[in-house]
This record gives C-alpha cells, sequence and structure tokens, in this order.
C-alpha cells in the first residue's frame, strides 16, 4: 500500500478514468452480443422500435431484449423515447454498428476485443514463459474479427484508393504482372486485386493453415482461382527462383519473429525493377504521440495480445509491435537494402508505404 499523500482530486479523476474503461469494457460485450444476434441490423432503417417487436424479429426473448436496449440506450448508441417505450438506431450510428460494408463498421474490433478475454490464460502463459501465443493459437473469433475488421477497408480502400497512388503498380496489374502476398491471412486481398486485374497472377503465402484454407475458398468462390495460389508457409521459406513484379505485406511485416529476413527474402524474389508494398497500422514516429492517439489503448492491447506474442513465438530477433512509425520503418528498409520507402496514403488506421531497391 502507497504511502504517499493523495490528492483526493486526482484520484476522483483516476476513479472516473477506470470507471469509464470498465464501462467501455462492459459495452463491448454488449455491443458483440447484439451484432452476433443480428439486433443492430434488425434496427437498421426500422425506425421507433419496441423490445418485444425487435424480439420477434429476431426471435429473441422479449426480456432479454429489453435490458439489452436499456443498455445501449445507456451508451448513447439508441435514442430511447419513454413516452412510447421505444428505441431508434439513427443514421449514423447505423453505419458504425449496423453496415458490414462500411468501412466505420466497427463489430470486427469487436469481436477482435473478446479475443483479448477468451485468450486470456494463454496470454498469461506467455507473460510468463510457460507457453508461446502464436497467431494459430487464438480463439476464431479473433479471425473472423480480423477478417470483417480489415477486410472492407481493403475492400474500400486497396483497388481504387492505393493501388493509384503506387507509381507503376497500375501498370504491372494491368499487363499481367505476377504479384506476391506475404502474409495473406484468409486472402481478402488478393481476391480484391484479382478480381479488378484479370491478366495478373497472384501467390499468397501465409503460416496459418486455417487462413490459408479459407483464402482457397474464397478464391473459388470469386472465381479467380486459375489465377490465385495460395500456400501454407513462412516469410523465409518462398523459393529463391520465383520473381515477382509486386510483392505486397499487408498489415503482416509487424506480426513476423523476423521482418529483417523477411524483408531480404522479398528484395530476392523481387525483379528488377519490381515494387514492394507496405500496408501497416498507421502509427507516429514517437511513443509520446502513439500514446496520445485516440486508438492507442486499443493499438496497445491488440500489440501486446496478439502482435508481441505471436512475433515472439516465431524465435525471432525481433518483435516490433503494431506501433512502428514511418521512420522506423524506414531504417528497417535501409538496413535491409532498400534506397527508399515512400509514404504514398495514410488513414485514419492504416499507412501505405512503397519500397524501391
Amino acid at each position: 500500500m502507497t504511502t504517499a499523500v493523495i490528492d483526493p482530486e486526482r484520484l476522483d479523476s483516476v476513479l472516473q478514468n477506470v470507471a469509464g474503461n470498465i464501462a467501455a469494457a462492459a459495452g463491448i460485450a454488449m455491443y458483440e452480443l447484439g451484432d452476433r444476434l443480428g439486433l443492430y441490423r434488425a434496427l437498421a432503417d426500422a425506425g421507433p422500435t419496441t423490445a418485444s417487436e425487435l424480439a420477434e424479429r429476431t426471435n429473441s426473448e422479449t426480456r432479454l431484449v429489453t435490458e439489452w436496449l436499456f443498455s445501449q440506450a445507456a451508451a448513447d448508441y439508441l435514442r430511447y423515447d419513454e413516452s412510447t417505450d421505444t428505441f431508434e438506431l439513427g443514421a449514423e450510428e447505423s453505419v458504425v454498428l449496423a453496415a458490414d460494408d462500411s468501412p466505420a463498421f466497427v463489430g470486427g474490433v469487436a469481436q477482435i476485443v473478446r479475443s483479448f478475454f477468451l485468450d486470456g490464460d494463454r496470454l498469461m502463459a506467455a507473460f510468463k514463459g510457460e507457453d508461446d501465443l502464436g497467431w494459430d493459437q487464438h480463439h476464431e473469433c479473433l479471425y473472423s474479427g480480423t477478417d470483417r475488421s480489415f477486410g472492407h477497408s481493403y475492400r474500400h480502400f486497396l483497388v481504387p484508393q492505393w493501388v493509384p497512388k503506387i507509381e507503376g503498380l497500375t501498370d504491372v496489374l494491368t499487363n499481367g504482372g505476377r504479384v506476391l502476398d506475404v502474409g495473406c491471412g484468409s486472402g481478402i486481398a488478393l481476391v480484391e486485386l484479382a478480381t479488378a486485374f484479370p491478366e495478373a497472377s497472384f501467390v499468397g503465402v501465409d503460416s496459418h493453415p486455417l487462413a490459408v484454407e479459407r483464402a482457397q475458398e474464397r478464391a473459388a468462390t470469386a472465381g479467380v482461382s486459375s489465377r490465385v495460389t495460395f500456400q501454407v508457409g513462412l516469410a523465409d521459406e518462398i523459393a529463391s527462383e520465383e520473381t515477382f513484379d509486386a510483392i505486397f505485406f499487408i498489415e503482416a511485416l509487424h506480426d513476423m519473429g523476423d521482418p529483417d529476413a523477411a524483408i531480404r527474402r522479398a528484395s530476392a524474389n523481387l525483379a528488377t525493377d519490381g515494387i514492394l508494398v507496405v500496408i501497416e497500422i498507421n502509427a507516429a514516429d514517437t511513443r509520446t504521440e502513439q500514446i496520445a492517439g485516440p486508438m492507442a489503448p486499443m493499438h496497445f492491447a491488440a500489440s501486446t495480445a496478439l502482435c508481441t506474442p505471436g512475433a515472439l513465438s516465431q524465435r525471432g530477433p525481433r518483435a516490433l509491435g503494431n506501433q512502428v512509425g514511418v521512420a522506423r520503418w524506414r531504417e528497417i528498409f535501409a538496413e535491409n537494402g532498400f534506397s527508399s520507402l515512400e509514404e504514398l496514403d495514410r488513414t485514419p488506421r492504416m499507412l501505405v508505404l512503397a519500397a524501391r531497391r
């Protein structure tokens, strides 16, 4: 117990801060429940709705739906009219809470946060050095949450906004170039590229077998399997004789235990005039700026629970975490033979960088 003199005003401020975080955690649990039950989707564009009406639409228990609705009104997600005992989801709230195809949708993030709790015992074991916590050792909700959280960003930004900003890339893709995605996950980005550029061919590599299986299914559903192949493997296991006109690291490089080796391998596999595209979490260059950002608690929590233990499980020399700013990336790429790393776009969530030898 501290013997320091306690400032009552400061104590009250700390308590309010912690209470707000506890309320936010409880709110995320309620949000994730509503997302899984389809409650937000049933409220979207429905106008004022009673608890019994929502329960009937979603085949749920009215009494439980009633409490959930009041939790959402308390969180200021729904408007409550006591005179009619109805709840309404506004248009702006609907875009954030109910619209899966919106770049502002947060349902996937809530699933990722759920995994923090479900994997808590495994994370504790990793902290104690008793076990690893690799990417393939998490609860299923992490993978589906990641797909939902980042997938719509790739769908909305990758082809229409990011590709045109990378000099020469549109020509490469239009003229039948060969493309590699290292750490491809479930293949959302490559399938988007393959659909938009039917002359190009694509290879995706990921260490997670389940992700590769899903990527293959996604490519088959999209009808691009003849031009998109996926394989299980690590970044430094790509055959040295293979050459690619463009190589992507999409939110994957910071998760690797040896990002330097991955960059060097990419360099070896890159055509003479090839382009290396790096899409990463939008992070400031200094720790002071990073912890002051509006998403800092989420970013550092994800780095603690997912990115850093995943990198450590690979026994590599670096565990970067997800808060790597452009200045640090430039240092790392320069150390591994690239003469330039250009920042081409920065959204609230992501950085788009292009490296050339």
